[in-house]
C-alpha cells in the first residue's frame, strides 16, 4: 500500500509539472518570427505561434491573435501535435476588443487594373459600361486558378471569387439577379440517346450573345427539370430565325418540367422553367458585375468605387483557411474567417474541439464543414454571404449507433448558397448529433436537412427559407425507414410560404415532431407516406394545410422490393441489437403492408386559421392506419400575447375551448439565439426582417402536386436532393 501511495503521489506531482503555467502566445501583423512571442515582442505568423506551442508539452496554452489582416494563401494546419488535453486544453483567440481577419484570398492592388483597349471586347460590352470596365490579366499575378468551365455542372465549378471592401462581387447576370423562362421546349435531349436539349426562348436580347457563343463562353444555368435542382450547361448554338437555343451538354433526365406529359421522348414544359445567363462580358451593365475570360485570361470588372482607396480581394485557392486534422481539445474565437473557394474551417477526426464567437463571411464554399470526430461543436458563430452550406456535421456510425455528439449551438446563419444555389443552412448526418438556439434565414433552400438517427433539434427559429427553391421543408429530411429516433422539438418556422415547416419526405419514418410553432407556412408538418412518426402537441397558424398525410408509398413501391429501403435494414442488422433494442417497432415494420405509413400518429395539435387544417392525399383504405387524436381545428384564432412581435402565447380564447392535453405552448423566449460571453446581443425582428415575407410569388411551390405527378409517371422516388 505504501509503495502504491508513494507512485500515485509522485504520479500527481509529475502531472502538475507537466502542466506547470499557462503558455500564453502572442501575434501581430507587425510582429516578427524571429521574437519570443511575449505581447512586447509578438510572432508575426500563426504557424509560427503553431510551432512554437508544440514545444510546450503537456501545458495548457493560448495563442492570442492581434488585430489586423492576415492574408492566407494556404490553411493553417492544426493536427494532433497541436491537441489539448480535458485538464490542459489549447485556445486560439482574438485579442479582447481587437477585429482579427483570417482572409484566404490575394489582396489586389489597384495599379494592376488597366482600361479596356482590345477594340473586339470594347464591342461585346454594353455600352453603358464601356467607359467603367477594367481590365485585370490574371495570367500575370501567378494564381491558381479554374482553366475552363466543363460543359455541365453544379455550383461555382472552382472559379475564383472576387470581393471588394467585404462584399461579394456578382458575377455578371442576365437578367440581373432574376430570372427569364423557356418559352417551350421542343426536344428534352432524351432519344434516341441523350444529348442536349433545345429550347424556344423569349428575349431578343440573347441574339447578342454570338460572340461569346463562338468562342464557346456561353453558358447557362436553370431549373431544367425540377424546381430543387439547379444545373449549368454550355450553349451549343443559337438559331435566331426560330428563336431556339440548343445545348452542348446532356442534362440528366432531360429538359421540360417533369410535371408535363412525355411525348415521343419530350416534354414541352410549362413555361415556367426559370434560367439565366452567367459569366458573359455582353451583361456586365452595373457597377459591381465582372466577368472571366478563360481564352485570354483577363478579368473584366465595372469597380462601384475608386479601387485605389478600398480593398479588393480574389480567392482563388482550393484549401480552407483553418484545417483540424485529428486535433482535440482545440478552441478557436473571436476570428474573422473569410474568402476561400472551399470551407473556411475544416474539421477531421479528434475530439472535443470548439469553433467559437467567430463570424464567418464572404466564402465561395461552405462555412464549415466536420466531417468526423466526436463532440466537435459551432457555438455562437455568425455567418453571413456563405457560397455553399452554412455548416455540415457528420458524425457518429449508424451500424453500432454510436453518437457523434457534433452540436451547433447559438449560431445566427443567413444568406448561404451564393454560389451553390440550392444548398441549407445546416447539413446534418450520422448519430446523435444536436442543433439547438440556431437563428436560420434568407437561405434558398430547406433551412435544416438531416439524415441519419438519434439527432435532436430543438428551440431553433428559421424564417424565409425557400427562396429560390420548390419542395423543401424549414427541416427537411428524404432518408428511409432506417432512420430513425430524431426528435424535432420546440422549433418555429415562419414567413416561408414555399417551404413546409417540416418535411418528412420520401417514407422516411421515426421520428419525433413535438411542441413545435409553424406560422405563414404551405404547410406545417408534411408527412410523406413514413412509418411511425409521431406528430404530437404543435401549434399551426395561417398555413395554407396545417397537418399532411399521403400513401405515396403504395404507388412507389416503397416495400420489400425496393433497394433503396431495404438495403440499409439488412446493412445495420436491424432485427438484433442495437438496433433492435434501440428501435423496438422498427423490427416490424415489414410485417405488414410496409408501403403504408404505420403507426405514424397526429395528436394534440393546435391547427388556427389554416385553409386546410388536415390534409389527406391518397385513397382513404391506405390511410386508415394513421392514428388522428385530440387535434383541435379553430378557424378564429384566440387572442395571442403579441401577434405582431410573433409571440403566440395564448392568453385569452373566446367560447368555451378545450385545449388538447398532448398540446405543448411553445416558449417563445426559449427559441433562437441567447446570450453567452460571445454572442453580446441579439438581432430585432427588424434587423433580421423577421416580420415579412421575401419569397418569388412564381417559386411556390406545392410539394403535393411533385407527389401525385410522380406517382402517376409510376416514378419509384423523386431525384435525390442536394
Amino acid at each position: 500500500m505504501k509503495i502504491s501511495s508513494l507512485l500515485l503521489g509522485f504520479a500527481a506531482i509529475l502531472f502538475l509539472v507537466g502542466c506547470g503555467k499557462k503558455v500564453e502566445v502572442y501575434i501581430s501583423p507587425s510582429g516578427s518570427d524571429s521574437a519570443d512571442g511575449s505581447a512586447a515582442h509578438p510572432f508575426a505568423t500563426l504557424e509560427r505561434a503553431r510551432d512554437f506551442v508544440r514545444t510546450q508539452v503537456g501545458k495548457p496554452a493560448t495563442v492570442w491573435i492581434g488585430g489586423g489582416n492576415y492574408y492566407r494563401p494556404n490553411a493553417l494546419d492544426l493536427t494532433a501535435a497541436d491537441s489539448g488535453t480535458a485538464q490542459a486544453p489549447r485556445e486560439w483567440r482574438a485579442v479582447k476588443g481587437e477585429k482579427v481577419r483570417l482572409v484566404g484570398a490575394t489582396k489586389i492592388a489597384a495599379e494592376s487594373w488597366k482600361p479596356v483597349t482590345d477594340p473586339a471586347v470594347l464591342a461585346r460590352l454594353d455600352p453603358a459600361a464601356r467607359d467603367h470596365v477594367l481590365e485585370l490579366d490574371i495570367a500575370a499575378l501567378k494564381l491558381p486558378i479554374l482553366t475552363r468551365f466543363p460543359d455541365f455542372f453544379v455550383g461555382g465549378a472552382g472559379l475564383f471569387q472576387l470581393f471588394l471592401e467585404g462584399s461579394r462581387m456578382p458575377l455578371s447576370r442576365w437578367p440581373n439577379g432574376s430570372y427569364t423562362t423557356m418559352q417551350e421546349v421542343t426536344d428534352s435531349g432524351l432519344l434516341p440517346k441523350p444529348h442536349g436539349g433545345t429550347f424556344i426562348y423569349r428575349d431578343e436580347r440573347i441574339n447578342r450573345w454570338q460572340a461569346a457563343l463562338t468562342a464557346n463562353e456561353l453558358y447557362i444555368a436553370g431549373f431544367w427539370r425540377v424546381p430543387w435542382i439547379i444545373q449549368t450547361v454550355r450553349v451549343e448554338k443559337i438559331d435566331s430565325a426560330t428563336k431556339a437555343i440548343t445545348l452542348a451538354a446532356v442534362v440528366p433526365q432531360g429538359i421540360g418540367s417533369k410535371y408535363t406529359a412525355l411525348i415521343e421522348g419530350t416534354r414541352k414544359g410549362t413555361g415556367r422553367e426559370n434560367y439565366y445567363a452567367l459569366n458573359l462580358i455582353e451583361e456586365i451593365d452595373q457597377p459591381g458585375e465582372w466577368a472571366y475570360r478563360f481564352a485570354t485570361q483577363k478579368l473584366y470588372f465595372w469597380p462601384p468605387k475608386d479601387l485605389a482607396k478600398t480593398e479588393l480581394l480574389i480567392a482563388t485557392g482550393n484549401e480552407p483557411v483553418i484545417r483540424e486534422t485529428d486535433a482535440s481539445y482545440l478552441q478557436v474565437s473571436g476570428l474573422q474567417i473569410e474568402g476561400g473557394l472551399t470551407a473556411s474551417v475544416e474539421v477531421q477526426g479528434g475530439k472535443n474541439t470548439l469553433l467559437n464567437g467567430c463570424t464567418i463571411t464572404n466564402t465561395g464554399g461552405d462555412g464549415v464543414v466536420i466531417s468526423s470526430g466526436t463532440g466537435h461543436g459551432v457555438q455562437s458563430c455568425d455567418f453571413s454571404h456563405i457560397g455553399g452550406f452554412g455548416i455540415r456535421i457528420n458524425g457518429g456510425d449508424r451500424k453500432s449507433l454510436t453518437r457523434g455528439n457534433l452540436f451547433c449551438d447559438n449560431n445566427h446563419i443567413q444568406d448561404v448558397g451564393e454560389v451553390t444555389k440550392i444548398v441549407e443552412a445546416i447539413k446534418v448526418e450520422g448519430v446523435g448529433n444536436r442543433v439547438t438556439h440556431n437563428l436560420i434565414h434568407d437561405v434558398p433552400s430547406n433551412g435544416v436537412q438531416y439524415s441519419g438517427n438519434d439527432h435532436l433539434f430543438e428551440f431553433n427559429e428559421l424564417h424565409n427559407v425557400g427562396l429560390d427553391s420548390g419542395d423543401l421543408g424549414g427541416f427537411y429530411t428524404n432518408d428511409t425507414w432506417a432512420s430513425r429516433g430524431n426528435i424535432l422539438r420546440s422549433n418555429f418556422v415562419h414567413h416561408s410560404p414555399a417551404a413546409n415547416g417540416i418535411y418528412i419526405d420520401d417514407g422516411d419514418g421515426g421520428d419525433e415532431i413535438s411542441g413545435n410553432l409553424f406560422y405563414r407556412n404551405a404547410c406545417g408538418v408534411f408527412i410523406s407516406g413514413g412509418p411511425d412518426n409521431l406528430i404530437v402537441g404543435n401549434q399551426v397558424i395561417d398555413c395554407k394545410k396545417g397537418l399532411h398525410i399521403d400513401d405515396r408509398g403504395v404507388s412507389r413501391g416503397y416495400n420489400i422490393s425496393n433497394t433503396r429501403y431495404m438495403k440499409p435494414l439488412l446493412d445495420f442488422d436491424y432485427k438484433n441489437p442495437p438496433w433492435s433494442v434501440r428501435y423496438p417497432a422498427l423490427v416490424h415494420v415489414l410485417d405488414s403492408n410496409p408501403e403504408l405509413p404505420n403507426g405514424t400518429a397526429f395528436r394534440g395539435n393546435v391547427l388556427i386559421r389554416c385553409d386546410k387544417p388536415i390534409n389527406l392525399s391518397g385513397k382513404p383504405e391506405n390511410l386508415k392506419v394513421v392514428e388522428f387524436k385530440d387535434n383541435l381545428e379553430l378557424t378564429v384564432a384566440p387572442k395571442f400575447v403579441d401577434e405582431a412581435a410573433l409571440d403566440f402565447t395564448i392568453s385569452k380564447i373566446d367560447g368555451d375551448v378545450k385545449f388538447p392535453l398532448e398540446f405543448q405552448p411553445v416558449q417563445r423566449g426559449k427559441i433562437g439565439l441567447y446570450v453567452d460571453a460571445s454572442r453580446l446581443t441579439i438581432p430585432t425582428l427588424a434587423e433580421t426582417g423577421g416580420n415579412e415575407e421575401r419569397q418569388r410569388p412564381e417559386a411556390v411551390f406545392n410539394s403535393e402536386t411533385d407527389m401525385k405527378r410522380s406517382n402517376e409517371m409510376g416514378t419509384p422516388i423523386k431525384a435525390a436532393k442536394p
